[in-house]
């Protein structure tokens, strides 16, 4: 190497120490540049940190003042409606109404406590009384069920857990005042869980529960007009339902599909009238399976002396060979839900849409 490159390159060196002493004095108790491999990293911003996700609030439920009593706890073993046993080691409810599975659940209020359940059986009492479709009282603070049992005036039963979660040390002799809703609508899902896939006929029909003939109840007596009302060419047929000691099954019928704005069945001939059970055979549309079967869906049953009954199918229980049906002039003379042996059923249909 020549002298001259040798003094260049003394020149650069030195020139490269001066500038990082330079800058060094410069930036002297100041945070160090980061890395270039930090700079790309931090570069783009991470954007807003997320809210954290808090647990629903508890809205004030709609079913106040509602006794409660316990059931499934130790000398009380339950098998539920819906199949199997009621667990008493997890938190569950009975209500008064077979609903379609999946079943909904529900949060139990009592003071500053309160427990979500899953609905795991049908009662107490009342195996039909949706009281909370219509915003009433539950049938049995009437002190007696549709049946005539004396109530002790329950519309919910809780399980020992339940009952634990409320801070009852001694379930099984609980008893006392609750408050009560659906979970989806104290979360704002939707309004009425408890309606969904219920036709309206059947909710009518329903909601005459304990309905009972006898000295020409004026509940029943009131049917024929409003079915002529709503059907002007049925008027007269119609107000030739005089006593109520007569059959009414297709009344009653008839009467909630007026109700919907659904045309009973009127044939040519009386017989094929709906007063008559047998013209429902014919009416609508075939269920031809019972895989089909939905609620509110009409049975015409044959009894064994060849006479003939009308009514909507409410619901099944899986352990036994019977539809649960809801309908007029049943046990006692009442609108009242009951199990009929499936082998009694004569043809199933639909109404028309």
């Amino acid at each position: 190497m020549d002298a001259s490159t040798l003094l260049a390159l003394v020149l650069v060196r030195d020139g490269l120490l001066a500038w990082v002493l330079v800058h060094y004095l410069l930036n002297r108790g100041s945070t160090p540049p980061p890395s270039p491999a930090i700079i790309t990293s931090t570069s783009v911003s991470p954007g807003p940190v997320p809210s954290p996700v808090l647990p629903p609030v508890a809205k004030t439920p709609r079913f106040t003042d509602i006794t409660a009593t316990s059931f499934g706890g130790p000398g009380d073993a339950n098998s539920s409606a819906y199949g199997g046993m009621v667990d008493p080691n997890v938190p569950g409810v009975a209500l008064p109404y077979h609903f379609t599975k999946p079943t909904p659940n529900v949060r139990v209020f009592l003071g500053d406590k309160h427990v979500d359940c899953a609905v795991v059986d049908v009662g107490p009492w009342n195996i039909n009384d949706p009281y909370w479709q219509t915003g009433s009282r539950p049938q049995a603070e009437s002190g007696t069920d549709v049946s005539g049992r004396h109530t002790n005036l329950a519309g919910i039963d809780l399980t020992p857990a339940a009952w634990v979660s409320l801070g009852y040390p001694l379930p099984n002799s609980a008893k006392t005042k609750v408050s009560w809703d659906f979970i989806d609508y104290l979360d704002g899902k939707t309004q009425t869980p408890s309606v969904a896939g219920i036709p309206p006929w059947l909710a009518t029909m329903r909601g005459l529960i304990g309905i009972k003939a006898g000295g020409d109840n004026p509940v029943i007596m009131d049917m024929p007009a409003f079915i002529g009302a709503t059907f002007p060419d049925m008027k007269d047929y119609s107000s030739g339902y005089k006593h109520d000691s007569t059959a009414w099954c297709g009344l009653s019928a008839a009467f909630c599909m007026a109700k919907a704005g659904i045309r009973p069945p009127f044939g040519a001939t009386d017989t094929d009238k709906f007063l008559w059970a047998y013209a429902w055979s014919s009416w609508g549309t075939l269920v031809a399976s019972d895989d089909d079967i939905r609620p509110g869906d009409v049975i015409v049953w044959t009894w064994a002396d060849g006479s003939h009954h009308v009514t909507f199918y409410d619901h099944r229980v899986e352990t036994d060979d019977n539809f649960w049906c809801c309908g007029g002039n049943q046990q006692g003379h009442t609108v009242s839900v009951e199990p009929i042996a499936m082998s009694n059923r004569h043809v199933i249909r639909r109404p028309p849409q």
